[in-house]
Formats: C-alpha cells, structure tokens, sequence
C-alpha cells in the first residue's frame, strides 16, 4: 500500500472539491440575486395590475350606470313613439 500516494490522491482530490464548492458558492449567489431580483420585479407588476383591474372595475361600474341610463331613455322613447303611432291609427 502506498501511504503517501493516497494521502496526495486524497489533498488533492479535497484540494479540487474545495475549489468546486467555491464555484458552486459563487453560482449560487448569483442565480439568488437574479432570483430576488425576478421576484422584486413581479411583486412591481402585481401591484400595477392590481392597479389595472381596480380602473376596469371603476370603468366596467361606471358603463353599467350609462347603460341603465341608456335604456330608460330609449324606453322613454319608444313609449312617445308608440303613442304618437297609436293616436294617428285612430
């Protein structure tokens, strides 16, 4: 058995997996600061759809209310218009 050829195998494997974990470490932190930053960058967009959905609502509210509007109007006239039919008929 050569001892002080597994003890070199040994360092200098130890030696290569120390210098891998520090390249992983490095990785690691930069996939981490690209994930914040993702992160970050979709709670922005959340809050600005957030902020789209509530102007629909408002605006989709306020159509309805124009609508109804809308309607009793054109039923207004449709009754002045039927009358006027319904006086010349007779």
């Amino acid at each position: 058995m050569d001892v002080e050829g597994t003890i070199e195998f040994l360092l200098s494997h130890q030696a290569r997996m120390a210098s891998e974990n520090e390249l992983f470490q490095a990785h690691q932190a930069e996939v981490r600061a690209e994930h914040e930053k993702i992160m970050r960058e979709l709670a922005v967009s959340q809050l600005e759809l957030a902020d789209s959905v509530k102007a629909l609502i408002a605006s989709q509210t306020q159509t309805a209310e124009m609508q109804k509007h809308t309607d009793e109007r054109l039923n207004a006239l449709i009754q002045v218009v039927d009358d006027l039919v319904r006086r010349t008929r007779l």
